[in-house]
């Protein structure tokens, strides 16, 4: 816990009304440093993370382990059934709620994910984009289900380019959410994300934010060594038990990564190897598109340049 006890002394006495704000790429550390820093400050660890938000696929998704659960209380981690649509401005306003609540009982609150923009909605505000119509969010899904995903990625290529710098070509939810504002208002996402409003409920709190980023090599080993032991963990029942649901092609969930591998494992179209592979390599791609993003969105206090197992020290 040395980073954690040098952390703490230069902020020697906490500003009022602190919130630590814990981010970095998947398999970084993240958890375990929000669970140390939460044992030294008497804290509470709120998940900042979407698909944790999930009761289902907690070995896929990383929820954290029953023995942590009793060190620390932790908040919003399966908060959300699977009828929920979970976005950005649901998340801040349970998160902000835990928050409260934590300050009230004078616990630090401890904000640990790595959904950046959901974390920039807390900190910066909420744009005051206008509710999509109910016709033009069916139009989206149907231009989604007869054309396909890659038709609005090359839509949005003319009408909102700038947006597609921070998302992925798969990323189903966010993109139609893109064409969606862009086909109603006219107006590209990229400039409703300038236009952040903080309520005032959130102006009085103190974040600090702290960015984990680990060498390229050491990411990549703990992002293997995490996927092959959620196979020993009980992966492949999850994915059994989220298949008999029929989720939607854009529901959340199903771009956890392991799903979809997984499924074509199961159904006999790839072996165990070649599953496992897929989703180190998709986890790869992950943690290197959070990484672009917090280097350019987040503008952290500190960064920790190493991979978090609770024994480094500073270099």
């Amino acid at each position: 816990m040395e980073p954690i006890k040098a952390l703490l002394k230069t902020l020697s006495p906490l500003p009022k009304n602190t919130v630590f704000v814990i981010a970095g790429p998947t398999a970084s550390g993240k958890s375990q440093f929000a669970l140390d820093l939460a044992t030294s400050l008497g804290g509470i660890i709120i998940n900042g993370d979407s698909l944790q938000l999930y009761r289902e696929l907690p070995i896929l998704t990383a929820h954290p382990g029953a023995l942590d659960l009793k060190k620390i209380p932790h908040k919003l981690y399966g908060t959300l059934d699977l009828e929920t649509r979970t976005t950005a401005p649901l998340w801040a306003e349970l998160a902000h709620a835990e928050i409260q609540k934590a300050q009230k009982k004078g616990k630090i609150p401890i904000i640990v994910g790595g959904t950046g923009f959901y974390l920039k909605v807390l900190m910066e505000g909420l744009n005051d984009i206008p509710k999509i119509p109910p016709e033009i969010r069916e139009k989206g899904r149907l231009l989604l289900q007869e054309k396909g995903l890659s038709f609005l990625w090359e839509d949005l290529k003319t009408k909102d380019p700038e947006s597609l710098l921070s998302l992925s070509p798969n990323d189903t939810q966010r993109l139609l959410r893109a064409w969606e504002i862009y086909e109603f208002t006219k107006t590209p996402l990229s400039l409703w994300q300038k236009k952040d409003v903080l309520p005032e409920t959130q102006k009085n709190l103190s974040f600090f934010k702290i960015l984990l980023k680990p060498p390229r090599d050491k990411l990549c080993n703990a992002i293997e060594h995490r996927t092959a032991g959620m196979i020993e963990n009980g992966a492949l029942t999850e994915v059994k038990n989220i298949l008999t649901q029929d989720l939607p092609a854009f529901h959340p969930l199903r771009k956890a990564v392991g799903v979809t591998e997984l499924q074509a494992y199961l159904e006999g179209d790839l072996s165990l190897e070649e599953a496992l592979l897929k989703m180190s390599i998709k986890t790869r791609q992950y943690a290197k598109r959070q990484t672009t993003w917090f280097a350019h969105q987040f503008n952290p206090d500190f960064i920790y340049p190493f991979l978090y197992d609770g024994t480094n020290k500073i270099f």
